[in-house]
């Protein structure tokens, strides 16, 4: 006889569902589901989650929530950063936390919610990005920011941008842009636009973002009492509906194109190409030296990173020495100290018989690493002749992958 799992209604839990009902609705469920413990070992995982971390047949034997998910054991100031430490500590559900998976998978974002009131199991959601409706949120915004490169904002209207970007109202809103995952108390708020200053009050914080306000929803298209910035359990938060980042619509282009190349899908090369079009810089790159800015600089780099990575692979892999060489070189100019991507570049130089041109790049390659480590580079030219370095792939993906096919052939 099929046991049937019941609660009270109040609790609005599930009523009436069998338990071969609840096993299919595990095992089909669209996004990743996972069961871990207290111990943080994972005692189960569906179809969707193998797939999504390239799991397939392996034994979870082992392997952790924070080691196959990135999520992270702690946070700033001891606070539990991952997402079962969270909710063993606090029993609240946990929504949408974005984690970077390994081996150059892309982003995601974990849910997780207690299974037994005991506290000994958790079950955790894998929800990967979608490109459909991040460009949806996007076109329905009627504010649009540009954060990589130079800050522009535009509108339906005509553009917003003015020396207020400058000033305290634009750090204001780079800040909640930076900061954008989460609600902002009002304490970080007013340490980030007046370090140690004694006179930021929480009355001050509030006037900032009365006058931000105004600056986003200049045409009064909604209520001053909200434009563009929500109010939240002592905190601020950017309105994603008012204001679209085109951080955001590049992050879920290039996750999307580089889940296709790890893949082997045709279109990965498309997809690709198209996400390093929507890559117009560094993330604020007029505010270099804002602290607070660091974190989402270095992630939307390092996704750039990545598909110049890809691209340059694939341009290798069919023999296209010239579309590599382009590729690398301006990914060198982002790694000016990565000796795996100089070292590459210097090589396909040799390789089409510029040798003037390799030995400019490894002089200048040289100096740098010289002047600002009081280093020399780990290899020579001759090392380069001897040994080319254009036969193991650049990207995390491709390296895994490489390195898979290496331990296969020595049995």
């Amino acid at each position: 006889m099929q046991r049937v799992v019941r609660s009270s209604a109040a609790t609005g839990d599930v009523i009436g569902l069998t338990e071969p009902a609840l096993r299919a609705l595990f095992h089909n469920f669209p996004n990743g589901l996972a069961v871990v413990n207290r111990a943080h070992l994972l005692e189960a995982a569906n179809p969707a989650l193998r797939d999504a971390l390239g799991l397939g047949g392996e034994t979870l034997d082992g392997r952790t929530c924070c080691s196959l998910l990135c999520c992270g054991r702690s946070g700033a100031n001891g606070a539990p950063r991952c997402v079962v430490d969270r909710v063993l500590h606090d029993p609240a559900p946990v929504r949408d936390v974005p984690v970077e998976l390994p081996q150059g998978r892309g982003a995601a974002w974990l849910s997780a919610s207690l299974l037994d009131p005991r506290r000994r199991h958790v079950i955790v959601e894998l929800r990967r990005p979608s490109l459909d409706a991040e460009l949806d949120r996007a076109a329905g915004a009627p504010v649009r920011v540009r954060v990589l490169g130079r800050t522009r904002i535009e509108a339906a209207d005509g553009t917003r941008d003015g020396p207020w970007l400058e000033q305290r109202p634009g750090q204001l809103l780079k800040y909640l842009i930076a900061e954008r995952e989460r609600v902002v108390p009002i304490e970080d708020i007013a340490e980030a636009i007046w370090p140690r200053a004694e006179f930021a009050t929480p009355n001050t914080v509030r006037h900032l973002v009365h006058v931000l306000r105004k600056h986003i929803d200049a045409g009064a298209v909604h209520s001053i009492a909200s434009a563009g910035i929500t109010s939240s359990r002592g905190g601020y938060a950017l309105d994603r509906g008012v204001v679209a980042i085109d951080a955001d619509e590049f992050a879920s282009a290039a996750n999307a194109a580089l889940d296709a190349f790890a893949r082997e899908q045709p279109v990965a090369p498309e997809m690709l190409e198209a996400a390093l079009t929507l890559y117009g810089g560094d993330f604020l790159a007029d505010d270099p030296y804002a602290s607070w800015a660091q974190t989402e600089r270095e992630r939307l780099r390092s996704l750039a990173e990545g598909l110049l990575r890809a691209l340059a692979d694939l341009a290798l892999a069919r023999d296209d020495v010239g579309a590599a060489t382009a590729y690398l070189e301006v990914l060198a100019d982002l790694e000016a100290f990565d000796e795996d991507v100089q070292r590459r570049l210097i090589s396909l130089s040799l390789r089409e018989g510029r040798r003037s041109r390799a030995l400019r790049q490894y002089q200048a390659f040289a100096l740098r690493l010289e002047r600002t480590f009081g280093e020399q580079p780990s290899f020579g030219l001759a090392d380069l002749i001897r040994d080319p370095a254009d036969d193991v792939p650049l990207s995390s993906v491709g390296r895994w992958a490489h390195e898979q096919a290496v331990r296969r052939s020595l049995g």
